[in-house]
């Protein structure tokens, strides 16, 4: 496998690229929305039901179970959220929170939080497990 142009084994690489990943991640840029309405109940991506007031969050890629601060650079709000959903599908979006996780740093009906105005910080990795993150 190459990789950063050198070659590993197998192994090698998957410990290469998962350690280049994680540092990476440790800050994320990218607009952040909410959802909610119309979702609370469903089943989200681990299986477990989707509740808009709990502090959770949908990413595309991080592994289940991660835990992620956000933090709103305009009136200096935080909220630390747990992964457990995939999304948001909007280009430019890179996070979608839980209704109650947004209401926190900013009001509702502003909808997006644009690059700019917010911090992501990864603060833990999760297992990426959907069983043990519902």
């Amino acid at each position: 496998w190459v990789f950063n142009k050198q070659t590993y084994s197998r192994d090698e690489f998957s410990k290469e690229y998962s350690e280049n990943v994680k540092k990476s991640y440790t800050r994320i840029s990218g607009d952040v929305s909410h959802y909610g309405y119309n979702l609370h109940g469903s089943q989200t991506a681990t299986g477990g039901r989707f509740d808009q007031w709990a502090m959770t969050a949908a990413h595309k890629t991080l592994p289940f179970g991660s835990v992620v601060r956000v933090t709103n650079k305009a009136n200096g709000k935080s909220v630390t959220v747990r992964i457990n959903d995939r999304g948001p599908y909007i280009k430019g979006r890179v996070l979608d929170l839980s209704r109650g996780a947004f209401i926190k740093i900013a009001p509702q009906k502003q909808g997006i939080l644009k690059a700019e105005n917010v911090l992501i910080e990864v603060i833990k990795y999760g297992n990426g497990k959907r069983k043990e993150n519902r």
